[in-house]
């Protein structure tokens, strides 16, 4: 198993795994998982099984109120999560979608995506590069470049989650 360096990652993140472990099988084949944990978070890929906690913040107006989507309706959210589970499948690998839990309880709070941008600058595209390394490094590696996204269960605005969230993305991003 191949695991980051020691001191490679920033002080948010506590502890990441690399390159994942498998966990069951989408449409037959199998995919990974990724994990990392902070000081207050746990950022786990997101599941089925989520659909409920993320529907309650991505039906909710005022939290998407700037955002591209919403307010979503369950079927809406169900089709967000299958399209995000069988990115990672992937070869490679343009997009995570995560879900943002409190370590402290569980309670799943929101959502953080990183997204990069294949060798030939196509944004969350699969295509694969003719030549591309086994390394098992985020597929963005090649150009450096991809956004990060953010979506926050209302209650919580203005605690320092997203930043910490981002934070461990951006770290996670550049140093795998």
């Amino acid at each position: 198993m191949v695991r980051p360096r020691p001191g490679l990652l920033p002080a948010p993140v506590t502890r990441a795994i690399f390159p994942w472990r498998t966990r069951g099988s989408v449409t037959g084949l199998y995919y990974t998982v990724m994990e990392l944990l902070t000081e207050r978070l746990r950022i786990r890929e997101i599941e089925l099984e989520d659909l409920d906690a993320v529907n309650a913040y991505a039906s909710d107006p005022e939290v998407v109120r700037y955002l591209p989507f919403g307010p979503n309706t369950v079927d809406e959210t169900k089709e967000f999560i299958r399209r995000a589970i069988a990115q990672r499948q992937a070869k490679p690998r343009y997009a995570y979608e995560m879900v943002l839990t409190l370590r402290n309880d569980g309670r799943l709070i929101g959502g953080v995506g990183l997204r990069g941008r294949d060798p030939q600058g196509d944004q969350g595209q699969t295509s694969v590069p003719d030549r591309w390394p086994d390394w098992g490094w985020p597929a963005w590696y090649a150009t450096r470049q991809g956004d990060i996204g953010y979506i926050l269960t209302r209650d919580l605005w203005g605690q320092g989650y997203v930043t910490e969230a981002g934070k461990a993305m951006l770290a996670f991003g550049s140093t795998s």
